[in-house]
């Protein structure tokens, strides 16, 4: 996924409907729209760079953004993917994988500028992503900038007791949504109502004095539980180490991912006293304005890379 144009520009460069194709690359190259039939592709990239994503994962990415997830073919075969996320102004890109006999032929690059002009297209005005270390080059030619180390860890559901939290109903979407988008920075209540309808026995909310004051949300994946997202107002840490509680105890003897912003040391220390341990991490990039950032301390986990 190397760029050899030497008059490469970082901004958009074309309406999304178009695909520029450089020299570089072959003439049958052909940039589409991802559909239902390439659910399977899509989860089979993710497994050869091992990540955890299901088919059920690129399900919700279709519901989220049906004209904003794309496949790269090569002579009619495909060969990579890119999916964006839309949050109003703000937009996630994830799932930018190019099969490995692929790669170094530029693909990567003219998957992320046809996702990026889709992007534009629709108003966005700030583009986030999770960038693993080899693909950082990539994404700073594009005109990304880092933002934070974006961490990874892992641990192990037990038995625990919590208090001070219940099971998250329909009735507390509302108050999740408004919770979430302080410290998220955009309202993505969408994906929350979704994960919510999707994994309702992983949702808990924590409400003080009639007052929500933090909610947890998990979702199986494939051989193990994916925390997120995870937020909680940073004045009552001990209520996010109580979610946490809910899900260690839902998921007794399961393996467990959280992602979490590397800003919130709270959260690190917090999981690591529960014998979490660091697995590689990414970087939080992003294109655009410097906006919509949110509030980090009360992001206590990520809901995923690939839609923030």
């Amino acid at each position: 996924m190397t760029d050899h144009s030497p008059n490469h520009k970082a901004e958009f460069s074309a309406p999304f409907t178009e695909v520029n194709i450089g020299a570089r690359l072959n003439s049958m190259l052909n940039l589409r729209t991802m559909l239902s039939k390439d659910l399977g592709f899509a989860q089979y990239l993710t497994e050869t760079v091992g990540w955890n994503n299901s088919i059920s994962d690129f399900e919700r990415l279709l519901y989220y953004e049906p004209e904003g997830c794309f496949v790269a073919e090569q002579n009619g075969e495909p060969v990579g993917t890119v999916t964006t996320t839309t949050y109003g102004k703000l937009a996630w890109v994830g799932c930018l994988i190019v099969l490995e006999h692929y790669r170094r032929q530029g693909i990567g690059l003219e998957l992320m500028n046809h996702a990026m002009n889709y992007l534009k297209a629709r108003g966005v005005e700030t583009i986030r992503l999770d960038a693993v270390p080899e693909v950082i080059p990539l994404y700073q030619r594009l005109g990304f900038n880092a933002e934070y180390d974006s961490l990874r860890l892992i641990g192990t559901g037990r038995t625990m007791m919590c208090q001070k939290v219940s099971k998250m109903k329909d009735e507390d979407l509302d108050n999740v949504v408004h919770l979430d988008t302080r410290f998220f920075g955009a309202n993505r209540g969408r994906a929350l109502r979704r994960t919510h309808k999707d994994f309702q026995d992983w949702c808990f909310v924590s409400v003080i004095d009639e007052k929500l004051v933090g909610y947890i949300m998990a979702k199986r994946g494939l051989g193990q539980i994916n925390i997120g997202p995870w937020i909680c107002d940073p004045k009552h840490t001990e209520i996010a180490e109580e979610l946490l509680r809910a899900i260690l105890n839902n998921a007794k003897g399961a393996r467990i991912w959280v992602g979490v912003p590397g800003g919130n040391k709270r959260s690190v220390n917090l999981l690591r006293e529960y014998a979490f341990v660091d697995h590689p991490k990414s970087v939080r990039m992003y294109h655009g304005k410097r906006d919509y950032r949110g509030l980090i301390n009360g992001v206590f986990g990520i809901g995923a890379p690939e839609k923030g």
